[in-house]
């Protein structure tokens, strides 16, 4: 009766956690206009809802408003990013003389490295080595006008979807400020609903505790980044920080995805101190993370480490480029679940 009772219970998890995949994947793509209006209108609610019984304003008005700062601050930011972006490639390109040099450099230090080891000539390996980086180049140019004009296509395709996206959002989460309370009465009522709300609402806590562990661990990463690379005297250290420290949010990326590469490069272009400090800044961002995440996040969770992990790589498995944010959403909706329904019993 047991080993029934059991068997049971272990299609439900394994329905449940189906019917999550399910809901992940082909679901929240459609609601997500509707589910950003939603996080967007419980963010401004308790300030709109102390505005109209201080002053008498309407929740809609001042809930209106708020949402539409908040959304134009947020688009202010994007856009002096992006053009902080395009002001740093536009130096990088003005400079392109000096990094080909570079290459070049590094270029005949390995051909004179191949030649010391191995014995073929110098002369041949970077005969090779360019007539190589001639044919690639070639066929390159051949397949860029076509690749970039299905790049400028899925741009413009994507940025209706952004702008049509924003719009429903602002206009939802608007609504959701003046109902938001009436609803929450009304799914009170049905007990069903109840339970899916404490699931719902243990999911955001959970998820909003390790979102926001990541958050403060990626600005201090970036942070510690443009600090050692302007001690480098990198001309780039604003950019690259924020990109290594985004970068090192990614799992199975990190920051020595960039940092050791260009420790590498600087290596064989001769420049060893500066190669050095590259190297150091990445076990130092390493070493960093690793002391944090477990402070910020460590077992109050509920969930190990590894399978944190796991859960990142089969969402990127499973939902694409997305899964890194929905892999762990999706561990952590379950894990909600099944405590509410009493199967889960990890750590507790």
């Amino acid at each position: 009766m047991k080993m029934q009772k059991k068997w049971k219970q272990y299609l439900a998890a394994a329905g449940a956690a189906a019917g999550v995949f399910l809901v992940m994947k082909y679901l929240v793509p459609l609601l997500l206009p509707f589910l950003v209006g939603l996080f967007l209108a419980v963010l401004v609610l308790p300030a709109a809802r102390k505005l109209e019984e201080k002053f008498k304003i309407s929740r809609s008005l001042t809930g209106a408003v708020m949402i539409f700062a908040l959304l134009v601050l947020l688009g202010w930011g994007l856009v002096r990013g992006a053009a902080a972006l395009i002001v740093q490639a536009q130096n990088l390109f003005e400079e392109i003389g000096v990094l080909t040099e570079g290459w070049e450099h590094m270029l005949d230090n390995c051909c004179n490295a191949v030649e010391r080891y191995v014995g073929i000539a110098s002369e041949d390996t970077r005969e090779f080595l360019l007539l190589q980086f001639r044919s690639v180049s070639s066929q390159l140019k051949e397949k860029f006008s076509p690749a970039m004009l299905s790049y400028l296509l899925r741009i413009m395709k994507g940025s209706i979807a952004a702008v049509t996206t924003v719009v429903i959002s602002y206009v939802f989460a608007v609504l959701l400020v003046k109902d938001l309370d009436e609803w929450n009465k009304k799914l009170n009522r049905w007990p069903a609903l109840v339970k899916w709300k404490k699931i719902w609402q243990q999911m955001l806590h959970a998820g909003g505790r390790y979102f926001k562990a990541q958050i403060i661990i990626m600005v201090i990463i970036s942070a510690v980044c443009m600090a050692g690379l302007f001690l480098l005297k990198n001309p780039y250290y604003l950019i690259v920080g924020i990109i290594i420290g985004f970068l090192d949010a990614l799992p199975f990326i990190g920051t020595g995805t960039i940092l050791i590469p260009w420790a590498a490069i600087l290596l064989l272009q001769g420049e060893a101190a500066q190669a050095a400090g590259y190297f150091l800044l990445f076990v130092v961002t390493a070493v960093l993370r690793e002391f944090l995440e477990p402070k910020l996040i460590g077992g109050k969770l509920g969930i190990a480490p590894a399978a944190m992990l796991a859960s990142v790589y089969l969402g990127i498995v499973g939902y694409g480029v997305s899964g890194v944010l929905l892999g762990p959403l999706t561990l952590m909706l379950l894990q909600a679940i099944f405590r509410e329904w009493g199967w889960w019993r990890v750590r507790e």
